[in-house]
């Protein structure tokens, strides 16, 4: 997928992306919540997606971390601001 440029220079990443990161950031989250909702592929491979590494203030984890960030960075991405108006010196 290519970059798109803004105008300041800065590149951004695409919004399919972050929107499929947040969905499996999603998708995990709830996982830890609901281990039976768990299929078997993540059996094959490591610990189970159900595994909860930490968890802070009750609810925080790191897929609900991830969660937060491409949130943060679709938010971002996609909110525009008006230009500054510039007023006339009178």
């Amino acid at each position: 997928m290519p970059e798109r440029s803004s105008s300041a220079g800065v590149s951004r990443p695409p919004p399919q992306a972050t929107t499929i990161g947040a969905l499996i950031s999603t998708w995990h989250y709830l996982v830890e919540w609901h281990p039976n909702w768990e299929g078997t592929s993540c059996a094959l491979f490591g610990p189970a997606c159900s595994d909860i590494w930490f968890r802070t203030w009750g609810f925080s984890t790191l897929a609900f971390m991830a969660l937060c960030g491409f949130v943060s960075i679709i938010v971002y991405n996609t909110v525009t601001f008006p230009p500054p108006v510039e007023q006339e010196p009178s």
